[in-house]
Parts: C-alpha cells; sequence; structure tokens
C-alpha cells in the first residue's frame, strides 16, 4: 500500500466524520452523480492527521474560522504587495498560503459534518444556476437567483 493510502487510512480512523463521509462518497460514486469531488473529499480526510483533536468543538471551530481568516490575510498580502509595493509576485507564497486556506476550509467544512467535494460540487450548480450562461456583469447585475433587498 502506498504512503498516500496508509496517510489516508490513519486519516479516516482518526476523523469522527471519516465514516460517515466514506459512506456518502460511496453512494454518490454508486449513483454516478460524483463530479470530480474526490479529490477535495480525499484531501479532506486527510488534514483530519494534523489537526488537533484534543480541542472541544467549540474551540476548534474558533480556531479553525481564525486560522482560515489569518491564512486569507497572508494570501491578500503577497497579491498587494506584487499590485501596490512592487515586489515580483512570489508563487511559491501564494501556492503555500493557498495550501493554508485549503488546509482550514477542509477542517471547518468537517467541523461541520460537510463534506468538502459535496460542496464544491454544490458550489458549481449553484453557479450553473445563477449563471447559465457563463458569467458576465450584466447577467451579474439581473442575476435570477437574487432576492429583492439582499
Amino acid at each position: 500500500m502506498s504512503r498516500w493510502n496508509d496517510s489516508l487510512g490513519t486519516a479516516l480512523a482518526a476523523s469522527p466524520q471519516g465514516p460517515k463521509i466514506v459512506r456518502r462518497v460511496l453512494q454518490r460514486v454508486a449513483e454516478r452523480k460524483a463530479m470530480d469531488t474526490l479529490a477535495f473529499t480525499t484531501y479532506q480526510l486527510s488534514t483530519a492527521r494534523t489537526d488537533r483533536a484534543d480541542v472541544p468543538p467549540r474551540d476548534r471551530i474558533a480556531n479553525h474560522a481564525m486560522g482560515l481568516a489569518g491564512e486569507t490575510g497572508e494570501l491578500v498580502d503577497a497579491i498587494k504587495k506584487r499590485l501596490f509595493h512592487g515586489h515580483d509576485l512570489d508563487r511559491t507564497k501564494v501556492r503555500d498560503e493557498i495550501g493554508d486556506v485549503l488546509w482550514y476550509l477542509a477542517r471547518l467544512a468537517a467541523d461541520f459534518d460537510l463534506d468538502l467535494g459535496a460542496c464544491a460540487e454544490a458550489n458549481v450548480e449553484k453557479l450553473r444556476r445563477r449563471y447559465p450562461e457563463g458569467f458576465s456583469e450584466a447577467a451579474s447585475v439581473a442575476r435570477v437567483d437574487a432576492q429583492e433587498g439582499s
């Protein structure tokens, strides 16, 4: 078995959401409704290995939300330095910060017992309904799904 599969097995065993997520993935695959979301789901499960299991759920959610905000700030800062401070874009830094944002996002989804692959799939479907011909400024202004006053 590969090191990746060993890590995934360890993550599944360590994650309280592991069995539920695996069942949902297998059900989607069986129904042939799965997009290319298995990579998101696999990634989410693998993040459990480097998360703290000794923290109460409320604190874990707060940590993940604050971590997401902090890492997003670091990503935005790298872009700001390129756009407004004359720095070269450090693609490695951008890649690493996107990875950190993704880690916190995956853990937040797990905190709420949400499958990251299913979240991605639902978002794609929502955007297909919102912009059936693809995004444009005109379609954004005339969004068919927008509620009055929102």
